[in-house]
């Protein structure tokens, strides 16, 4: 039988790993950068914490599927062919 490296995507709730992701410093650097100049604190802060996620989402990711293309078109990340993926960040509770 054979199998695509897209199954491993189906397979990653099943791995028995942290899942967490790291964030070096220059994601902050970049996110910093990404959102500088956008209008409003507010709006500011949110594309900070977007761009922070999609960031160390993204690397994550790469470390658990290593051979899946991965790249970011836009605000999204694009996970092989067929799948786009869009992080939500929310800061509190």
């Amino acid at each position: 039988m054979m199998t695509s490296p897209l199954h491993e995507i189906n397979d990653l709730d099943k791995r028995n790993y942290p899942r967490i992701a790291w964030l070096e410093p220059e994601h902050f650097e970049s996110a910093k950068n990404s959102s500088k100049d956008i209008s409003g604190e507010k709006n500011q802060w949110k594309t900070y914490l977007n761009n922070l996620t999609l960031l160390g989402f993204e690397e994550w990711l790469q470390e658990q599927l290593p051979d899946i293309d991965i790249k970011q078109t836009g605000i999204n990340l694009q996970v092989g062919i067929l799948i786009p993926v869009c992080l939500i960040a929310i800061s509190g509770y």
